[in-house]
């Protein structure tokens, strides 16, 4: 019962001593005598026994261990990692107020307004606070769960021989950061909405901020896991955050970046992979169209933007360019025209699927634009077609245009045909600022060329996405998947989702720590071969002296 493991090798091992007290190497049993003993008292116990029936033999007690069961495993783990973080006061507190003490924080330095009586429209540092929220989000679940795997490394090793599911303990520590994110996440909305009077949004915004927080959990317990150091856990942390920050679209214009990145048709892949950027988005469009006074007449706005842009843009520019194409030819200088006949021929298809002309010449018409020659009366078909497709877009604007008023009136209606009580309303539930940020109507931009075709350039929360495979322009109210419209909040947190949940996979396969120790491995491998080639050949590595000249 209280016999050491190491004592039996004691025993076997003793050695004789010298005359004067000192051990010798002979032992005092060989090995020989430990075998004529075993012979003599153990074996015939062992064959005695082999010779009786399996139920003459004397029988082993049950074992009562065994292996518990995943969901009893997932149990258990649940429960130590809860009475742990119980246990620790000190980690519990500032856990659990750091989300409020940042709220507080950012809601009284983020009030501002320029009248005497604090109103949301006119608070400028609303898309500063989403974009300071976005990195609270990140922050507070990095912060809590960088160490976790880590910490519990001792307690993993001696846990080995017992065969747990990795995949237990794994989803054991991501429920619990879950649900202290989500209560972490809670408290912030509620506190930063009430001070600064953001109405209307609170579940969605918690949503988002929630989804950001549960991919920093998965990013810091990958860390967590896969280093060996907390040092080296802790100095990668800001720079996993740093890039996170800087394209997020509100440090850096997606717009205004390097030639190769920027796009006007979609955001550039540097900040696709950005998770800051997938809620930034969410959020300011969220507030933007989801708000109480808006959603009763987006729909509306988006329709009057189409056709105005079509109205007084598109058609505009086709005219020009249409122009300048029938002044190269006529100079004799395909050379130009050649550039022009991609954009001219795909405009006038995007054209003749919205608004089909009366006959077949206008296509034949669309047919003659080459790089040599025009014909005359094709150029004339052309110009007719561009009048007639101005002339609709612009009863269609009309229409649009008068559906937002009759919707307007009938908002009017409901605060009894008071505009100043609809004003004061829309005061408090819209933000000025966002919507300067989401329409750009101050851009130069009011049309651009891509792919050899003319999109709207400012607008960005009106304009229809120009890809369907989900990628769109930055600020884009939907997004497209073939033919499913999806609204932007929704799509992103989807994205930000399937982003965590390829960090799930990673966390399970080890990937980081694995990747970690490959490079490790090459390192040392190519060290090795360094010091063997130096070795078999040292002279190799010594430089001759140059002789000097006589």
């Amino acid at each position: 019962g209280n016999v050491h493991t190491e004592q039996p090798l004691r025993i076997i091992q003793t050695r004789m001593v010298d005359p004067f007290g000192k051990s010798i190497r002979r032992r005092k049993i060989s090995p020989e005598e430990w075998y004529q003993r075993y012979k003599e008292k153990v074996e015939p116990r062992v064959v005695e026994f082999m010779k009786l029936n399996p139920n003459e033999r004397e029988q082993f007690p049950d074992v009562h261990f065994k292996t518990p069961k995943w969901i009893q495993q997932l149990k258990l783990f649940i429960q130590r990692d809860f009475a742990t973080k119980k246990a620790n006061r000190q980690y519990l507190t500032i856990a659990l107020l750091e989300a409020p003490l940042l709220a507080l924080l950012l809601g009284f330095f983020s009030k501002y307004s320029a009248t005497s009586e604090y109103l949301l429209r006119f608070n400028d540092n609303i898309p500063a606070f989403f974009f300071m929220s976005v990195v609270v989000a990140l922050f507070i679940g990095l912060s809590i769960s960088a160490e976790e795997i880590f910490k519990d490394n001792k307690i993993r090793k001696r846990e080995e021989f017992l065969n747990l599911s990795r995949g237990a303990y794994l989803t054991s520590k991501i429920i619990i950061l879950f649900a202290l994110s989500a209560v972490q996440v809670l408290s912030f909305v509620l506190i930063s909405d009430y001070i600064l009077n953001i109405q209307d949004v609170a579940f969605s915004t918690w949503a988002i901020l929630f989804t950001t927080a549960c991919f920093a959990n998965l990013l810091g317990l990958n860390l967590s896991a896969g280093l060996n150091s907390i040092v080296a856990i802790y100095i990668l942390v800001p720079l996993l955050l740093i890039p996170q920050l800087l394209f997020s679209g509100v440090i850096i214009d997606f717009n205004k970046m390097y030639n190769t990145l920027n796009s006007y048709e979609k955001t550039p892949l540097i900040g696709d992979v950005m998770t800051s950027r997938w809620a930034y988005e969410a959020l300011a469009v969220n507030l933007y169209k989801n708000n109480d006074y808006q959603e009763n007449i987006f729909a509306e706005e988006v329709e009057k933007n189409e056709f105005g842009f079509k109205a007084f843009y598109f058609i505009p520019e086709l005219e020009k360019y249409l122009f300048s194409y029938q002044t190269y030819i006529n100079n004799n200088q395909p050379e130009h025209a050649q550039l022009l006949v991609p954009l001219l021929r795909n405009s006038f298809g995007d054209l003749n699927a919205e608004i089909p002309p009366a006959n077949d010449s206008v296509l034949w018409a669309a047919n003659q634009i080459s790089e040599n020659s025009f014909d005359k009366n094709a150029n004339a078909l052309l110009n007719d077609y561009l009048e007639f497709s101005a002339k609709e877009y612009k009863a269609r604007y009309t229409i649009a245009n008068n559906n937002l008023e009759d919707t307007y009136s009938r908002m009017l209606a409901r605060f009894g045909n008071d505009k100043q009580a609809l004003e004061s309303f829309k005061n408090k539930h819209t933000n000025k600022k966002l919507e300067d940020l989401l329409r750009d109507k101050y851009s130069g931009n009011k049309i651009y060329i891509a792919n050899n075709r003319l999109y709207q350039g400012d607008e960005p929360i009106y304009r229809k996405p120009v890809n369907n495979n989900g990628t769109a322009h930055f600020y884009s109210a939907y997004k497209y998947i073939g033919t499913l419209k999806i609204d932007t909040a929704i799509f992103n947190i989807i994205v930000i989702w399937i982003m965590t949940f390829l960090l799930m996979v990673a966390l399970y396969f080890d990937v980081l720590n694995k990747a970690l120790t490959y490079v490790e491995n090459w390192r040392l491998n190519r060290q090795a071969q360094l010091r063997d080639r130096i070795f078999n050949n040292p002279m190799a590595f010594i430089k001759p002296k140059r002789q000097k000249d006589n």
